[in-house]
């Protein structure tokens, strides 16, 4: 039987997004709070990070119940990345939740299930495209992880105070051209998806070329 196969289902998604949502308002309501610039706009960010990421998790998991029902059985990788999305979820949510009290570790926890998952994660899902299951190039991986270790990096140096308006605005800027390249790829996979190349059997998965 599929994990956690019952967490799947749309009422989750929604909970789950709440789940995101309540701290996500309560950071932006210590955004208006007399505090130096720097927190404000760390605040201010966090939260909208914590609205992107239940999106995404709620995402993750849609995609995962698509390809169990168009894989069956469902193939044991695909269980192991369930169960890692949902540990990366909760890690996630303890480090939101903890940023309403402590702003700069919060963010660290959060950057710090970002690492867990990245490093982890041997798969990518595309239901829209085939093979359905597709490995992670490493290159891809280490480009990933790179980047959100410099996070934590800049987070560390921000909760000791060196230079903190300045690392607020690189992460701001960092975080806006993420934002740009996230929107420019979504645009091209919708354009793909108009004329999808023919479908693989179902139960193909993509090796890691390694590229």
């Amino acid at each position: 039987m599929f994990p956690f196969a019952f967490l799947a289902r749309p009422c989750f998604f929604r909970l789950l997004w709440c789940l995101f949502l309540l701290p996500s308002l309560g950071l932006l309501a210590q955004v208006g709070l007399d505090r130096p610039l720097d927190q404000r706009l760390l605040t201010l960010g966090f939260a909208l990070l914590a609205l992107d990421q239940g999106r995404m998790a709620a995402l993750d998991l849609r995609q995962i119940d698509q390809v169990k029902e168009a894989l069956t059985p469902a193939p044991e990788v695909l269980g192991r990345f369930h169960l890692l999305i949902w540990s990366a979820v909760i890690w996630e949510l303890i480090g939101f939740y903890a940023g309403l009290f402590s702003l700069g570790w919060g963010i660290l926890i959060v950057l710090s299930s970002q690492v867990w998952f990245n490093a982890w994660a041997p798969i990518r899902l595309e239901p829209e495209q085939s093979p359905l299951i597709q490995a992670r190039p490493w290159l891809e991986k280490l480009g990933v992880l790179a980047a959100d270790l410099l996070g934590c990096g800049l987070i560390l140096l921000w909760i000791w105070q060196i230079a903190p308006l300045t690392i607020v605005l690189g992460l701001w800027s960092v975080a806006l051209l993420y934002g740009a390249v996230k929107l420019w790829r979504g645009r091209f996979q919708i354009l793909h998806n108009t004329n999808p190349s023919p479908r693989l059997p179902p139960d193909t998965v993509e090796p890691d070329s390694g590229e």
